[in-house]
């Protein structure tokens, strides 16, 4: 949905403005850590889990709602264009296996098991597959890998990985850090989540202007290397730590 989102409003505003308009689209983004973690401890300290998946029923109900009453009409072309089935199920087994095998590092105690492994190693190899195959086809793969040729959108792709691995690592470890080591309650996690969102949202719309102002290389040349002296100062040692010693 995201990808969509943008796509449409940097059409509609006719590539105007693209830093200010890529801080209001993230902005969801930046809300979710914000009201997420709160809104998962109420839910979980005063009703039940499965309340944690019911509360989406009527924010995709809503989210329906407005894309039928709001969003344009898709432009019937001449040109048909088929969904590239072959692609799709090449693709989709190696994303969820290799998901599947890194979700089983923790259960199975390390990476050198078979259960680990097993599915890594096959969905890199349907991956591989994949990538000869969207090389060969002459249009419309399901992901047109050949877009990587551009310098440009390859370092900007790792750099978002990169962004996103830091990010939310941190956001999965936080929350297991302060329940387990520091003994605070669901609620009062979620609460301590707050100022990193905060700090996130206060600084979107700033750099927004900035990335129209004077480029997006300073601002990503200055937030890689702000980034880890916020996160290191004052590291979570007690992490690497037993906390029930």
């Amino acid at each position: 949905m995201m990808p969509i989102m943008q796509t449409m409003i940097v059409r509609a505003a006719g590539g105007v403005n693209l830093g200010k308009l890529m801080a209001i689209v993230g902005l969801p983004v930046l809300i979710g850590p914000i009201l997420g973690p709160v809104l998962g401890g109420v839910i979980i300290n005063y009703l039940n889990w499965r309340w944690i998946f019911y509360v989406n029923l009527p924010i995709c109900l809503i989210a329906l709602i407005l894309a039928a009453w709001g969003l344009p009409k898709d432009k019937v072309t001449n040109q048909s264009q088929k969904l590239d089935i072959l692609g799709l199920f090449l693709v989709s087994p190696s994303i969820v296996l290799i998901i599947y095998g890194l979700t089983k590092v923790s259960s199975d105690h390390g990476f050198f098991q078979s259960s680990v492994i097993l599915p890594i190693v096959i969905g890199v190899l349907f991956l591989m597959v994949f990538c000869l195959y969207a090389l060969r086809k002459s249009h419309n793969p399901v992901i047109d890998i050949r877009i990587f040729k551009s310098t440009s959108f390859t370092a900007s792709s790792c750099l978002l990985f990169l962004s996103g691995l830091s990010s939310y690592g941190g956001m999965l470890l936080l929350p297991l850090y302060y329940q387990q080591v520091r003994g605070e309650s669901v609620l009062a996690s979620g609460l301590l989540l707050i100022p990193q969102g905060i700090g996130m949202l206060l600084t979107r719309s700033l750099a927004g202007k900035l990335t129209d102002t004077i480029g997006s290389r300073w601002i990503v040349l200055f937030g890689a290397l702000r980034y880890p002296s916020n996160h290191t100062r004052n590291p979570p040692i007690c992490l690497l730590r037993n906390p029930y010693q």
